[in-house]
């Protein structure tokens, strides 16, 4: 039933606005079938983004704005450098959020507590 706009777990709202009584598995399937992002696709975003500020912190600022010196790099391209860095470091700075939302959906959904937090631990050593 449909109580001042949500929907409750024993009936699914449709699109077209009605709504009809269905068991709990068929109301996470209903739910499954809405959402556009996959844990997959959160995964690739995640890691495009990592990719990304990895790019700014170590090749472009690390890399050559540190060790150019005053006469290979005029002004023009400097502020172009410093702005692609500024970018890609902001569109990189994602993927923690990502990566965190993952795990806490993982710590959700496991069946077995011990044997996620273990692999939690091999994956950070």
């Amino acid at each position: 039933m449909k109580y001042a706009g949500f929907v409750d777990a024993d009936s699914v709202l449709l699109p077209h606005g009605a709504s009809y009584d269905v068991g709990l598995h068929e109301w996470r399937l209903a739910m499954e079938e809405r959402t556009g992002l996959t844990g997959s696709t959160l995964k690739i975003i995640a890691l495009i983004s990592m990719v990304l500020d990895h790019i700014s912190r170590i090749v472009l600022t690390n890399g050559i704005m540190m060790r150019a010196t005053y006469g290979q790099i005029s002004n023009s391209q400097w502020t172009i450098l410093e702005t692609v860095a500024d970018v890609t470091s902001t569109l990189g700075r994602i993927a923690f959020p990502i990566f965190c939302f993952l795990i806490v959906e993982g710590f959700v959904h496991t069946h077995n507590l011990f044997k996620y937090m273990l692999t939690m631990l091999g994956f950070a050593l």
